[in-house]
């Protein structure tokens, strides 16, 4: 059986993380040549690629990534890594409730997704700007750009 790794940890090095209320935003690193071993994660995540390259593989399918991939997992997702250069990864978790809530809406939550040069490229970069540059107002617009 594959480790579960609890809410906020991640096998890379984190090197910033902030809290709001359902999600939890965690800026990691990975350092060249790093394998991660198969395992998955108690809440869904998003993974957006900053910098670097890995082959990420899922059940029997393995996909390269590369900077600028938005991939969506759902909870319990089994998957593992090979890092193939230094990785930067902008990491957004979503807490159980927020994800029912979601699936009023969507029944894309309940199997990997790849988004990739769509449109959530755009919102991704704007929500790690705003992670980057916090203030008074970053929590609302924070969560504002993760709803949408």
């Amino acid at each position: 059986m594959s480790p579960k790794l609890p809410a906020g940890h991640f096998l890379g090095q984190t090197l910033q993380a902030h809290d709001l209320s359902g999600f939890r935003l965690t800026e990691t690193t990975y350092a060249p040549g790093l394998r991660l071993p198969r395992h998955a994660h108690e809440l869904a995540k998003y993974c957006f690629v900053l910098a670097g390259s890995f082959t990420e593989t899922v059940g029997q399918r393995s996909a390269e990534r590369q900077p600028l991939a938005l991939i969506f997992h759902p909870t319990d997702t089994t998957h593992e890594e090979a890092h193939t250069t230094a990785g930067h990864h902008f990491l957004i978790e979503i807490d159980h409730r927020w994800l029912a809530r979601a699936r009023e809406y969507s029944a894309v939550l309940d199997q990997p997704l790849d988004l990739s040069g769509s449109a959530s490229i755009g919102l991704a970069t704007r929500l790690f700007d705003e992670f980057k540059h916090l203030d008074g107002l970053s929590p609302l617009a924070m969560e504002g750009l993760i709803l949408e």
